[in-house]
């Protein structure tokens, strides 16, 4: 009885843990995790990157990077690198051209906020 419920209290502290990894941060104004997000309301412009990057930053496809939990900074002048070309990503250039330089911080700002879960495990 004993080891079973130590196993159980292991088991919920283990979760709780892992939750914790994964929750909800808003970045600061570097660019990294702080506080909640839960005030930040999607972009209108969300749906266009979601398709490939998920809406919460998770890609749910094969090559397409996470976007969640990245610092802001760094996935603004990502963006800025696609929209001019330094990047030279067709789709992306497409895609980031017409949206403006408020909407980029929104959305960067968006995926910063995203909770990033650890990598999954290799696969064999």
């Amino acid at each position: 009885m004993r080891v079973r419920r130590f196993r159980l209290v292991s088991a919920a502290v283990v979760l709780s843990l892992l939750l914790a990894a994964c929750s909800s941060r808003l970045p600061d104004s570097a660019g990294h995790a702080g506080s909640s997000a839960a005030h930040l309301q999607p972009p209108a412009q969300l749906g266009l990157c979601a398709a490939c990057h998920g809406s919460d930053g998770i890609a749910r496809q094969p090559g397409v990077p996470n976007l969640a939990g990245q610092p802001a900074g760094y996935l603004l002048q990502a963006m800025h690198e696609y929209r001019d070309g330094t990047r030279d990503v067709a789709l992306m250039r497409g895609a980031l051209g017409p949206i403006s330089a408020q909407q980029l911080q929104a959305l960067a700002a968006w995926y910063a906020a995203q909770p990033a879960c650890p990598p999954r495990a290799a696969r064999r």
